[in-house]
């Protein structure tokens, strides 16, 4: 008899853990089929423009704000690294073609300190009304960019709209027919 009672405490624990967990197996079913409906309406959602220009914050030197969505015209963003040397020879080809650049505004983007970014500035000639560098934070350049390299060029159209990215140190060979 003490034999009979272990077996049906045994069978009745098996039973009631299979239903234990056929019920917590429920919720779980429902949860997934939300997480799904959630996924499909995001996923239904049209996607937001990915040419768009960027949300970077940018500051001056002279310490004026402003966002890299918010310019207005022919627009090429360049993040750089004053130290890089791909950065260097890049800007050192760019100054010789600086007249292309004319219809354009070009915006160096860096979260290096300022006074480097001059110094950059300074040794590679890049001057002019049309050309301006400015500071955002890294993490912001990663969040809106992704993980770049050091230069990477951004070339937009009156409208905003990316005609061509160029990640790395490009010729300007490649560069000079997109303006």
């Amino acid at each position: 008899m003490n034999k009979g009672l272990l077996i049906s405490v045994l069978l009745a624990v098996i039973v009631l853990g299979a239903w234990f967990i056929m019920r917590s197996g429920e919720p779980q079913v429902e949860q997934d089929i939300s997480s799904t409906q959630a996924t499909t309406s995001v996923a239904s959602s049209p996607p937001a423009p990915v040419n768009d220009l960027p949300n970077l914050p940018l500051t001056k030197p002279d310490q004026t704000k402003f966002n890299a969505k918010d310019l207005k015209g022919k627009t090429v963003l360049i993040f750089f690294e004053p130290d890089c040397e791909h950065c260097q020879r890049e800007a050192n080809e760019m100054q010789k073609h600086l007249p292309a650049f004319a219809k354009y505004s070009v915006y160096f983007f860096s979260p290096a300190p300022f006074d480097q970014m001059q110094q950059f500035f300074m040794k590679y000639n890049l001057s002019g009304p049309n050309i301006s560098y400015a500071q955002t934070p890294f993490n912001i350049i990663l969040q809106e960019l992704g993980a770049i390299p050091a230069p990477s060029v951004y070339i937009y159209s009156e409208q905003g709209k990316l005609i061509k990215a160029f990640k790395g140190e490009t010729p300007m060979a490649n560069i000079l027919p997109l303006l």
